[in-house]
């Protein structure tokens, strides 16, 4: 990175990747990674603008290692704000709109919200579906987290209709 001149749109890319590897390693490193996709945020910003797709996607990673970190209210305002604008970037039919959907989704389960939560994993997996066919990893992703949802909240019968009914 020096020797290139330490580049502030390559220098944004390896703190985002740093922050998913820190939200994911063995155990996770999540206040590394609120850290690392804050400053790529920032760098992007900077850069390219508020709603580059780049910028977009360091939020949505923010926002899961929020949710994951336990920080759900700062979660849910970073999502809530980053899935219009991706829809809006992207459109509301995009795969990357419905992994948006998908992340508040976990969110609002964590935060109690069931229903609003199995609002957004229902709608990812309608996305994906669409996008993809049924027999795709993000289409079985969303159909874990609904379930999930379900498991939960435990919503089993005719609660458990009502909420996977699109």
């Amino acid at each position: 990175l020096e020797g290139a001149g330490d580049d502030p749109w390559v220098r944004a890319h390896i703190l985002n990747t740093r922050g998913a590897i820190a939200a994911r390693a063995r155990p996770p490193k999540l206040a590394q990674a609120v850290r690392e996709h804050r400053r790529a945020i920032e760098l992007f910003t900077d850069v390219v603008g508020p709603r580059h797709p780049e910028t977009l996607q360091a939020r949505l990673n923010l926002g899961a290692a929020l949710n994951r970190a336990g920080e759900t209210a700062l979660a849910l305002r970073e999502l809530d704000e980053a899935v219009t604008e991706v829809a809006e970037v992207w459109g509301e039919r995009h795969p990357t709109s419905a992994k948006a959907q998908r992340i508040r989704g976990l969110a609002r389960l964590r935060a109690g919200q069931a229903e609003a939560a199995a609002g957004d994993i229902r709608r990812s997996l309608q996305i994906h579906t669409a996008a993809f066919g049924g027999s795709h990893p993000e289409v079985a992703s969303d159909l874990y987290n609904l379930a999930l949802t379900l498991r939960k909240t435990q919503a089993y019968g005719p609660a458990a209709e009502a909420l996977t009914r699109g």
